[in-house]
């Protein structure tokens, strides 16, 4: 199995993201991950007391809201956003599990 690091930031179609751990996601908003479209940020709600979360946990956060960013910089569009929210949370999944087996 592969260890996946989150980064600290990548760039899409010249602009920089950032991407930022955080603890109070949960308590604050009652996500455990947020795309911040405008001010081009991914933040991930990390283990703590309060919300214990696995590595695992927290990088399939990371890549479900990397999938909604990418989604919004191609400018697809689906009918809803239930129709949104499933394919990503689909897609994010299965892109996390073939780079944590894939063998090198």
């Amino acid at each position: 199995m592969n260890d996946i690091k989150i980064p600290k930031s990548f760039t899409l179609f010249g602009r920089k993201m950032k991407v930022k751990m955080c603890n109070n996601l949960v308590v604050d908003n009652d996500h455990v991950g947020e795309s911040k479209f405008r001010v081009d940020e991914i933040r991930v709600q990390v283990s703590d007391k309060v919300y214990p979360r696995t590595k695992d946990q927290t990088t399939q956060t990371y890549f479900h809201e990397l999938t909604h960013i990418i989604i919004d910089e191609i400018e697809y569009s689906f009918n809803t956003p239930d129709e949104e929210e499933k394919f990503v949370r689909l897609f994010s999944k299965l892109l996390y599990q073939a780079l944590k087996t894939a063998v090198y």
